[in-house]
């Protein structure tokens, strides 16, 4: 985990739960998340994924928008010339 842009909030043997930000134009490089997670975007966001084969989507949201994720590899990059912050739970089970 990029300490520069990822903090571990909380953990236990059911969740664990991870604040991510990116700076404006920051983002993650090509990494796997094995876990069912639930997203809460904290500010608005629109990040471009690219996915380990190379399909890219947009992906906007609102602040407190709440979305899914399943497992998945993939690099993402924040593309709004401010920051962004999300929240992650992701579930150990």
């Amino acid at each position: 985990m990029d300490p520069k842009h990822y903090k571990l909030e909380f953990e236990n043997d059911q969740v664990r739960v991870t604040r991510v930000r990116f700076g404006a134009h920051e983002g993650a490089p090509l990494h796997e998340h094995q876990l069912t997670r639930i997203i809460l975007y904290v500010t608005e966001a629109k990040t471009r994924v690219t996915s380990a084969d190379g399909k890219v989507e947009e992906t906007p949201h609102k602040a407190g928008d709440i979305v899914y994720g399943g497992a998945a590899k993939h690099s993402e990059i924040n593309t709004l010339d401010h920051p962004i912050e999300v929240i992650v739970t992701e579930l150990k089970y």
